[in-house]
């Protein structure tokens, strides 16, 4: 399980990352530990570094699971789009200082209705690297997906919602979905053994 950068003890970048630089770091990883072919899983932020580095390099991958995995782009919702408006029109109306001040509350506000918490806790590169990667839609890549692919969800998960599950077993040519019920969005964290025996069946089953 690779420390990414800015996530754990691994020191942040020093210039903001996009979703590529994530993806190569885990690309010179798994190079740097001759691991061969792999069985990966990606689970939420992790999911759209998994997503993108499947459609790059299928070749090096034997399964690919993808846990409440973050990467789709979904409709914005009403409140979302007026938030939207609301620091639009702040551009005529307010003086730099103000407009700065609406422009952050509309930013919190937006992430925190898409259940993207974690933004109002980073600082720094890293929240700036939040900014590039989050809005990234990885739709296209998932038809690119030639893995054999274990799509995994919590039924109650209100962080990425279960319709992006649906957008990815539609699209990924070779996979399958399978719904925890009772969980909501760290299936590891809230039933592992469950997780575990969900996983473990898929790969034996595919073998």
């Amino acid at each position: 399980a690779p420390d990414l950068p800015g996530f754990g003890k691994t020191p942040s970048p020093k210039k903001p990352w996009e979703i590529g630089d994530y993806t190569d770091f885990f690309s010179k990883f798994i190079e740097k530990l001759s691991l061969g072919k792999i069985i990966l899983l990606g689970h939420s932020f992790g999911g759209r570094i998994a997503i993108r580095f499947a459609s790059l390099y299928p070749e090096r991958l034997e399964f690919l699971i993808l846990c409440s995995s973050a990467g789709i782009k979904l409709p914005a919702t009403l409140t979302q789009k007026i938030i939207y408006i609301v620091a639009r029109t702040g551009n005529f109306i307010l003086t730099p200082k103000l407009l700065k001040r609406l422009k952050d509350w509309a930013r919190n506000t937006f992430y925190t209705l898409i259940r993207q918490r974690d933004y109002k806790r980073v600082k720094g590169t890293m929240r700036e690297t939040f900014k590039k990667v989050i809005p990234r839609d990885l739709s296209s890549d998932l038809p690119k997906i030639k893995t054999e692919t274990l799509i995994i969800w919590g039924a109650r998960d209100k962080t990425v919602p279960i319709k992006a599950a649906y957008i990815i077993k539609e699209k990924v040519p070779n996979s399958t979905l399978i719904m925890m019920p009772g969980i909501a969005h760290t299936p590891h964290l809230e039933a592992p053994e469950k997780l575990t025996a969900v996983i473990l069946d898929f790969i034996r089953t595919e073998k």
